[in-house]
């Protein structure tokens, strides 16, 4: 059987696939964070570049990208200038709701298996409280000595 290329392949694996292009900028993948944080607000360039701790230049170099494949909308605000939002009718907007949703649940679930190798508190108090090791040659033999044991004549 012959595989045939369909539209979904075009650019698989490089920079012109859709998917790359999406998330190849750290910029665009923080502000686009940004606005999957806060899916019903109308935020200005200073608050999510605030937000997403990027410069006012980094927000105007990506958010064009994220306005044409339809994720975020822009508006003119009377007072405020121009506002963006997520554009909640969009389905790549949904979609990638859905996704940082499960990446985010992921994320915790891996967290709180790896919280389990953490020493318990109570034994970090113990060893907080032992004395300090003896670092000279002089070791006690009595202090390796078994416990309940008679010593016969």
């Amino acid at each position: 059987m012959e595989y045939k290329e369909s539209p979904a392949d075009r650019g698989v694996g490089d920079r012109d696939s859709p998917f790359v292009s999406l998330f190849s900028r750290e910029g665009r993948a923080k502000i686009l964070d940004v606005f999957l944080q806060r899916p019903y607000s109308d935020l200005t360039v200073s608050q999510v570049s605030d937000q997403a701790d990027i410069s006012r230049s980094t927000f105007h170099r990506n958010i064009e990208e994220l306005i044409e494949i339809d994720v975020i909308k822009k508006t003119e605000a009377p007072t405020q200038g121009d506002v963006y939002s997520l554009n909640n009718n969009s389905e790549i907007s949904k979609l990638l709701g859905k996704l940082r949703v499960e990446l985010v649940k992921h994320s915790q679930s891996f967290i709180n298996k790896e919280l389990r190798y953490l020493p318990d508190p109570e034994i970090e108090n113990l060893l907080d409280e032992a004395p300090p090791e003896d670092d000279s040659d002089n070791v006690n033999s009595a202090a390796y000595a078994p416990t309940n044991t008679e010593v016969t004549p």
